[in-house]
Formats: structure tokens, sequence, C-alpha cells
């Protein structure tokens, strides 16, 4: 075979590999509990002041090691609920145990302007399908410090017949008085 033959050859596969590798975007990294720093502690609900009231409705903490979140929602009401954060092959993962009795599985996402979003995958506890169950299918939270943002959207029968928008901020520590 010519040399020439050889070159172009090599050029062409060369350039074609190059072009392929390219042309592929590196998969997203997923998204860790580390993505739930900060979120353990007691949360309040906002008055229409902007400032916190004592309405405790949401309360997390960390267990297993530090390997899983419990946030328990709406504590010590007839509406208390329970989602555990959790990761499965590195993804960060929610079940969230509902008022409605069935338990969606979602899978966290990175969502607009650095939020973090879950969408159902479509399995669960006491859960058919997503097009049979009403549940809670997906939830978008911005966590701030000691400001958190989430709102909650329930699909039934296709259609989304619920949102939960919800603005809270870290419960404040009581200010002890020292002396007289």
């Amino acid at each position: 075979m010519n040399s020439r033959y050889i070159l172009a050859f090599a050029l062409v596969a060369f350039t074609g590999l190059a072009t392929l590798l390219t042309s592929f975007t590196p998969p997203e990294k997923p998204i860790g509990l580390e993505a739930l720093d900060g979120f353990v502690g007691t949360w309040v609900a906002v008055g229409e002041d902007g400032k916190p009231t004592e309405l405790v409705m949401s309360d997390v903490r960390s267990t297993a090691g530090g390997s899983v979140l419990i946030e328990t929602m709406f504590p010590g009401t007839e509406n208390e609920m329970i989602t555990m954060y959790y990761t499965r092959e590195g993804h960060l993962m929610m079940t969230h145990y509902c008022g409605c009795t069935n338990h969606p599985i979602l899978k966290a996402s990175r969502g607009e302007a650095g939020a973090l979003k879950f969408d159902c995958i479509g399995s669960g506890e006491n859960f058919a399908n997503c097009a049979k169950t009403p549940h809670m299918h997906d939830a978008v939270f911005h966590l701030n410090g000691d400001s958190f943002q989430s709102k909650w959207r329930m699909l039934d029968s296709g259609e989304f017949t619920h949102v939960g928008d919800f603005k809270l901020v870290r419960k404040p520590k009581k200010k002890v008085k020292v002396g007289k």
C-alpha cells in the first residue's frame, strides 16, 4: 500500500475519532447527600410580616452514621409525614411517606438557579404507578443558609391537583439571659 494512502486513511480515522469523542458530553455527576448540607435543624413558617413564627413545619435530623436524613413534616399534627433522604448508587434519592398512605421514590437532579429538583421515578411502596396512584410527583428545593423554600406537586390521574409551597426559616435559638 502506498504511504500516502495510509497517511490519508490515518488522518480520516483520527479526525472521525476526535469528532466522535468531542461530541459526547460527560454524564452529569451524581448528586450526593452533601447537596443537603445545612438542612439538619428545625424549620418554622415565615409569617406575613416576613419574620419567623412559632409554627414548626419541618424537623430534620441525621441518622445511620450520617447516611440518611429524616425529615418530619408537620411534626405532632394529624398531617405528620416523613421523608427519608439517602443515596442509591451515588444518586440522591428520597422516599416520601405521604399522608396519602403511599411512599413514592424520587431522584434528585440540578434545577434552575441552583435548585435541587426531585422527580418521581415511578416506584415505591403502596404505589401502583404514576398514572394510577395520587402521589407527590416532584419537588423543588432552594436551601440557602437559614432559609429554605420547597414546592411540592401532587399528581392524580395525570393532572397536578395540589401544590404545596413552603417558605421556612431555621428556628431561631432562644437567647439565654445570664445573671439578673
